[in-house]
């Protein structure tokens, strides 16, 4: 019987901090879930549920993958935010896409 050769691949792993980053180190996916409210328009609502209905989801799986793709994209500097945010009075407000 041929003799098996030890596993090498852990040693050779990076022991760099940080290099290999994964979704999860910049959005960790686990945790304690935690309920916010979100106010949205009806139609909002209407086409989140056509398309969770469409794939047999629920709308709170859609809404989560929804928002973790917004984070992801946020953080690699895809989605820049500051040029949408409304100085108006008394608080700074978000110009919601699509609507002007």
């Amino acid at each position: 019987m041929a003799k098996q050769k030890a596993d090498l691949n852990p040693i050779f792993k990076s022991t760099e901090p940080g290099s290999q980053t994964t979704t999860d180190d910049i959005i960790p996916a686990t945790g304690r879930t935690v309920s916010v409210g979100v106010g949205l328009k009806e139609g909002e609502v209407a086409m989140l549920d056509a398309m969770a209905s469409a794939l047999g989801v629920s709308r709170n799986a859609l809404m989560r993958y929804g928002l973790r793709y917004f984070l992801m994209q946020y953080q690699a500097n895809e989605i820049k935010l500051a040029k949408d945010v409304e100085t108006e009075d008394p608080k700074k407000r978000l110009k919601m896409p699509g609507l002007g």
